[in-house]
């Protein structure tokens, strides 16, 4: 079913500012919500499980962010229950753990929107847009100058003070190390700059990189191949681009000739949350935007996603086929020789399906020459899923890329992002997204049902490994030896394979626990000692 598309309105409330809060934590597959089905996650680590439902609204910024010479992931959002606050999660590329820092911006300058997660080779640091008098004001960032996973974020700094109509701002590292940030401003449109010392103690430059640029499109700063492009354009659509190694020198800008395809006999292309860039390991880049039919004036309209490769060359469609297709909120990563996109296609036969959002991914491992064909990465979940970003680094060493999106952030409410707080918060989930056109590494299938807890007795975290013969539906549970249930630790439906899933028993008082597991009509069991 299709909507007409509907507006809202945000407000604010200004509040103090709090001090982060240190947590980290080991991934336990996410089942620490009982009765909730997390089978499908595959690698997925709830980050948030209290997070402002607009937080990904906008595709172009970028909540997340990866960096392969860290083996770091960092991701910011907008907070719950004071929306002006700012979260940020970090964790390591092989999902191992995953720490949160809550509040890290605690709306010095106002009320922070849109957040963008950087994650530089040394630390993680975060940029956003924040209000003004209720409206849109300046740019702010901050940076964790005790490195990753230290939590020791310094204060933020302003990086354009008072009522400049900054809607965007995205930060990156430079090839030379230098922290740059590119701010988008609406009254009059504008694209600004900021470049600092990479403790953002020292401001190298600034200025505007295009004084009539109606559209910030994306920009991308790739370490591998020491180079950064800033992609814009206006009403008409002439794409204008500049690149810089610094953030300091920029070239002249340049025009970038689109040959745009005409799938529709009305064309048109959504600014907002259609329309990305990405600079792969040659230094080369990639632009993706969504197509969408303007004939068609209600909402998710039918829409098609293409990449470009080259200024002046045919772009490429990497959605699936299909003329009544509704595919759109994109994003792109690249990595080595890999180009990767993410788009969105509502959930067939939902009365509400703009706030069910399956999660599609296509990937070329030729700089986007060829691509191995579009998969939906998220139709095995039960629970509605909604839009997504991806870090725009893709992990070559692993060969996948990851990404964030929420759960549950409509429940039958209304057409855009709305959602009843007393019962359904919403969750966002770190992803990794599975290989396209590559079978996944194959286990042996284990001969018998076996369960171990490593190491035993735990001081801090266990592993908890099984093994199945056979698929079947897992129930996981820790008792006391009272026989009260402790912790519900894994339930659904799973493969023949072995399984570890990662206990945090620090909040467990010392003594002997009972962990059983049942499949398959069969329950095994295993004692765990935690001491202090």
């Amino acid at each position: 079913m299709k909507y007409v598309v509907a507006l809202f309105v945000v407000a604010a409330v200004m509040f103090a500012g709090t001090t982060p809060v240190i947590e980290k934590m080991y991934i336990d597959d996410g089942t620490g919500m009982p009765g909730t089905d997390y089978s499908g996650l595959r690698d997925g680590v709830i980050l948030d499980s209290a997070a402002n439902q607009l937080t990904l609204a906008l595709t172009h910024q970028e909540c997340i962010s990866f960096n392969g010479t860290a083996d770091a992931i960092a991701v910011v959002n907008r907070d719950y229950q004071v929306s002006g606050v700012l979260n940020v999660h970090s964790a390591d590329g092989g999902l191992s753990f995953w720490m949160d820092d809550w509040s890290v911006y605690g709306q010095d300058f106002g009320p922070g929107r849109y957040p963008t997660a950087i994650a530089a080779d040394a630390a993680p640091y975060i940029s956003f847009p924040y209000l003004y008098a209720g409206a849109w004001g300046g740019g702010g960032a901050q940076y964790c100058s005790g490195g990753w996973y230290s939590s020791a974020w310094d204060p933020a700094i302003d990086l354009y003070p008072g009522n400049g109509y900054v809607q965007t701002v995205i930060g990156k590292e430079m090839p030379n190390g230098n922290m740059c940030f590119i701010l988008y401003g609406t009254s009059p449109f504008q694209l600004y700059y900021r470049t600092y010392s990479a403790d953002l103690g020292t401001l190298l430059g600034q200025g505007t990189l295009s004084a009539a640029a109606t559209y910030y499109w994306g920009w991308d700063s790739n370490l591998n191949a020491g180079i950064a492009y800033v992609f814009y354009c206006d009403d008409a659509l002439n794409i204008y681009y500049r690149t810089s190694t610094d953030g300091i020198t920029w070239t002249s800008e340049a025009s970038y000739t689109m040959v745009w395809p005409n799938p529709y006999t009305n064309n048109s292309i959504n600014l907002n949350t259609g329309v990305n860039a990405v600079v792969t390991d040659a230094g080369d880049p990639v632009l993706v935007f969504d197509n969408r039919n303007g004939d068609d004036g209600t909402y998710p309209p039918y829409s098609k996603v293409y990449v470009s490769t080259a200024s002046g060359a045919a772009c490429t469609m990497v959605s699936p086929p299909g003329q009544d297709s509704e595919y759109f909120y994109t994003g792109i990563t690249a990595g080595g020789s890999s180009v990767g996109v993410i788009f969105c296609c509502p959930r067939n036969n939902l009365d509400d399906s703009l706030t069910w959002l399956d999660v599609f991914y296509n990937q070329s491992d030729d700089y986007g020459a060829t691509w191995l064909g579009a998969t939906n990465q998220t139709a095995d979940h039960t629970w509605r899923t909604s839009i997504p970003q991806v870090a725009k680094r893709f992990d070559d060493t692993r060969n996948r890329a990851y990404m964030i999106y929420g759960y549950g952030i409509g429940r039958n409410i209304d057409l855009m992002w709305g959602y009843d707080n007393a019962v359904y918060p919403p969750i966002y989930i770190l992803f990794q997204i599975a290989q396209v056109g590559i079978e996944e590494n194959k286990t042996e299938i284990p001969k018998k049902l076996a369960l171990n807890v490593t190491p035993n007795p735990v001081h801090g975290h266990a592993a908890l490994t099984y093994t199945l013969p056979n698929a079947g539906n897992v129930s996981m549970r820790l008792f006391s030896t009272d026989g009260r249930l402790v912790r519900d630790l894994a339930h659904g439906s799973k493969e023949a394979g072995v399984y570890t899933v990662n206990v945090n028993t620090s909040e467990l008082a010392s003594g002997t626990y009972f962990v059983v597991l049942e499949t398959a009509g069969k329950t095994i069991s295993n004692t765990m000692v935690v001491t202090r």
